[in-house]
C-alpha cells in the first residue's frame, strides 16, 4: 500500500492490493478525525483522494476491519 505525492495539495492516491472492508481514515496533531472513514474497493486498485483541510502535517490509517495496514503521516502544502 503507498500513498502519493507526499507532500500534496490534499489531492492524493492510495495504491494497493486492499483486502475486505478496507477504509482511509485521516487525523489532525490533535487526534481529531478530518476525514471520515474512505471505502477503499476490495482488489488491486488506486483511489484518488481529496482532503479539503488546512496547511500542516496529517497522520493517516489504512486499516480493515479496524485492524491497521499502514499507519503514516501526509503534508499538506498550498
Amino acid at each position: 500500500i503507498s500513498i502519493f505525492p507526499n507532500p500534496s495539495n490534499g489531492q492524493f492516491n492510495i495504491t494497493g492490493n486492499f483486502p475486505l472492508s478496507t477504509e482511509l481514515v485521516v487525523y489532525n496533531m490533535l487526534g481529531q478525525v478530518v476525514c471520515e472513514a474512505i471505502a477503499l474497493p476490495e482488489g488491486n486498485n488506486n483511489v484518488p483522494v481529496f482532503l479539503d483541510v488546512a496547511v500542516g502535517v496529517y497522520y493517516y490509517r489504512v486499516q480493515s476491519y479496524g485492524e491497521g495496514l499502514l499507519d503514516g503521516m501526509i503534508e499538506v502544502v498550498k
